[in-house]
C-alpha cells in the first residue's frame, strides 16, 4: 500500500533532483523523512522506519535515475562519470541551511612573464586576469551568468556568524601580479518587502595599481573602495537591501593592499553580521541555477 510520507518525499526529491547525490543510505532517508514530515505536516516518519530494504533501495535507485537524467541534460549522455555530488545531509538543511554557507575564490593574476591561464576571462568570472590585475575591475564588471560563477566559485565554506574568508601576505614580485579573494552568498527573502542586511567586513585595496575592493548585488556593483590605497586591512559597514520574494546573489571582493617587499589581501565578515535578519535565509543552490 502506498505510504503518503514516502510519496511526498519522492515528490520532494523530484523537485530537487537536479542536485541530489546518487548515494543515499537508510539513515539519511529516515532523517530526511523526519525533517520533511515536521516541516510539511505529513504524518509521522515511523512508517518509513518500518519499510524494508527493498523500499529503501527503490528510493535510492530513483535518486540515481534522477541524477543520470541531470547528467544527460548537462551533455554527458549516458557516459557520465561516477560522481557523488556533495549536498546537505537532509532536505530540510538544503532548503534552509541552519548556518551560513557561501562559495569562495582566491587567485593571483600574473606569472612572471604572462597572465595566468592565458588571460582567459571565462575562468575568472568573465573578467580577464589582466583586467583584475591592472585595470580597476570590480564585481560590476563580472559576468553573473551561473556558468561563470560556478567556474570561479567552486569551493564551499561554512561558518558561524563571523567568517575569515582569507588573510594572505605574499612577496612582492610584480606590479601586474595581484591577489584577489572573493566570497559569494545566496540569500533568500521570504517576504513581500525588501529587507536591509547590515554587513561589517574587512578589506584591502590598492587603486594606484588598479586593485579595487567591491561588493556586488545581482549583477551590479553597490559599493567599492574607490581611490583608496590601504596599508593594512580596513573596516567597512554596508546596508544591503535584499529584494523581496526571491533569492539574491551577493559577491564580496578584496584585492591586495599597498605593496612594499610584500603585499597582503584580507577579506573577513565580522560583528556577527552573518546572523541574518528575520525573513532572510541562506540558500545553497548555485549548482542548480539555469544558465
Amino acid at each position: 500500500m502506498a505510504d503518503p510520507l514516502v510519496d511526498a518525499l519522492l515528490q520532494k526529491i523530484k523537485q530537487r533532483g537536479e542536485i541530489l547525490s546518487p548515494s543515499l543510505d537508510a539513515k539519511n532517508l529516515l532523517y530526511s523523512a523526519k525533517a520533511f514530515s515536521n516541516s510539511e505536516g505529513v504524518e509521522t516518519y515511523q512508517s518509513v522506519q518500518e519499510k524494508g530494504e527493498a523500499e529503501i533501495n527503490a528510493l535510492r535507485n530513483k535518486k540515481k535515475e534522477l541524477f543520470g537524467l541531470h547528467m544527460n541534460n548537462l551533455g554527458f549522455g549516458s557516459n557520465y562519470p561516477d560522481l557523488d555530488i556533495p549536498i546537505m545531509d537532509t532536505l530540510e538543511q538544503w532548503d534552509k541551511p541552519k548556518r551560513p554557507v557561501y562559495r569562495w575564490a582566491r587567485f593571483l593574476t600574473h606569472d612572471q612573464n604572462t597572465w595566468v591561464m592565458a588571460n582567459n576571462s571565462a575562468m575568472f568570472g568573465g573578467v580577464a586576469p589582466s583586467s583584475w590585475g591592472d585595470s580597476s575591475y570590480h564585481t560590476g564588471h563580472m559576468n553573473w551568468n551561473p556558468k561563470y560563477l560556478r567556474t570561479l566559485f567552486n569551493k564551499k565554506g561554512y561558518s558561524g556568524y563571523n567568517a575569515m574568508i582569507g588573510a594572505d601576505v605574499l612577496r612582492m614580485e610584480s606590479s601586474s601580479n595581484s591577489l584577489h579573494i572573493m566570497a559569494l552568498f545566496r540569500i533568500r527573502n521570504t517576504t513581500s518587502n525588501a529587507i536591509m542586511w547590515p554587513i561589517s567586513f574587512y578589506y584591502t585595496a590598492y587603486s594606484s595599481w588598479g586593485n579595487i575592493a567591491s561588493v556586488g548585488l545581482n549583477g551590479s556593483q553597490i559599493w567599492s573602495s574607490g581611490s583608496e590605497d590601504t596599508n593594512s586591512s580596513k573596516k567597512a559597514k554596508l546596508y544591503i537591501s535584499i529584494p523581496e520574494d526571491g533569492t539574491s546573489t551577493i559577491i564580496f571582493l578584496s584585492a591586495n593592499g599597498s605593496p612594499s617587499t610584500t603585499f597582503g589581501t584580507q577579506l573577513g565578515l565580522f560583528n556577527n553580521c552573518l546572523k541574518l535578519p528575520v525573513g532572510l535565509e541562506y540558500r545553497d543552490d548555485l549548482d542548480a541555477l539555469p544558465v
